[in-house]
């Protein structure tokens, strides 16, 4: 077997080895995370993440169907793993948004509150926050730098905020 054809087949096999995580990484959302405090809306659809999925084997599929370079071959075979990596962390948080004991889980991103530094947003005045009208919350961690988390509408915000302020009162401006 030549090392093209080893290429593909280990891309194929990390694809269906990443694909088969989604069960066991679901199930550690609530173990790792705990109880669900604050449930928040999905924006998230299942359909984008299972193209992309099918878009990764197609790509596959294409390799075993015209002859490429050892190193295109390699980099169209990561492109694959990658992308099916990409979709099973949609999958693995898809109507699992919320604020848990230990996590936030927003639109595929798992923000441990352990990681967070500070949410700029309670530093504003009363009169201030009464007044933000922006369904955009920005997280301050430290490994990841500013992440937004972009809401339905404003007032999920707020409340998404006054609710961890409540429950996490180490996050009090």
């Amino acid at each position: 077997m030549d090392k093209t054809k080893t290429v593909i087949l280990l891309s194929i096999v990390l694809c269906v080895l990443n694909l088969i995580t989604v069960f066991f990484r679901r199930k550690s959302i609530n173990k790792k995370f705990g109880v669900l405090e604050i449930p928040l809306s999905n924006k998230n659809n299942i359909v984008k993440p299972a193209i992309t999925v099918f878009c990764c084997f197609f790509l596959i599929g294409i390799l075993f169907m015209r002859k490429f370079d050892f190193f295109a071959v390699c980099i169209m075979g990561m492109c694959a793993v990658l992308g099916t990596e990409l979709s099973v962390r949609e999958f693995t948080t898809f109507k699992k948004n919320g604020v848990y004991e230990n996590a936030i889980v927003f639109d595929g991103q798992i923000i441990k509150f352990s990681d967070i530094l500070a949410f700029p947003l309670l530093n504003l005045s009363k009169e201030d926050f009464d007044a933000y009208e922006q369904s955009i919350l920005i997280v301050q961690t430290k490994s990841k730098g500013a992440k937004s988390l972009i809401f339905q509408n404003p007032e999920e915000c707020k409340k998404t905020v006054l609710q961890i302020k409540e429950l996490h009162p180490q996050f009090k401006a």
